[in-house]
């Protein structure tokens, strides 16, 4: 029985030393907290040719790295990925832009595609590193063969009628 309570102390002492000894878990969690937030992001723009295509278009688009966190460009980017994504945001097709001082181009053939709502997605291979979500994401749509036909006519007609009164005080 003695030899427990001493064998009980024992432990409990050795047990405790060993806690003593350990850094504070919120002062860890502080410090990579700290160092998460203080590496650099980066972000892209993409600037697209339009929003609204008619079937056998191409869509072209520029692409400009920047550092969110200070407002500048961002000139180490080299790889942009960027991917064509359909209205069930499976991809369609992926391409690697050359990012070159902060900027890049590129397109995508659009004449197989048929009509409805898509999206490019840009990001980078460090990008994926972050939580955050900096990834480019753009929507775009790809009207049907009918309704562009139809837009056609009524612009056609408009332009008629306002070539017959080109100084018309309406």
């Amino acid at each position: 029985m003695k030899f427990r309570k001493i064998l009980l102390v024992v432990t409990l002492l050795v047990g405790f030393t060993g806690l003593a000894q350990k850094e504070k878990p919120s002062l860890k969690i502080k410090q990579k907290y700290q160092e998460y937030f203080s590496l650099d992001r980066e972000a892209f723009f993409l600037h697209l040719n339009k929003n609204v295509f008619i079937p056998g278009e191409d869509i072209w688009f520029s692409a400009y790295a920047f550092n969110p966190k200070r407002n500048t460009p961002n000139f180490e980017t080299t790889n942009l990925y960027v991917k064509l994504l359909d209205e069930n945001l499976k991809p369609y097709s992926t391409k690697t832009i050359f990012i070159n001082k902060g900027k890049g181009s590129g397109y995508f053939k659009l004449d197989t595609l048929p009509a409805g709502s898509y999206r490019l997605v840009a990001h980078t291979n460090y990008m994926k590193n972050f939580s955050e979500d900096y990834y480019y994401n753009a929507e775009f749509t790809i009207l049907q063969k009918d309704s562009v036909e139809i837009n056609m006519r009524v612009i056609k007609m408009l332009s008629t009628i306002f070539n017959y009164c080109p100084k018309a005080d309406i």
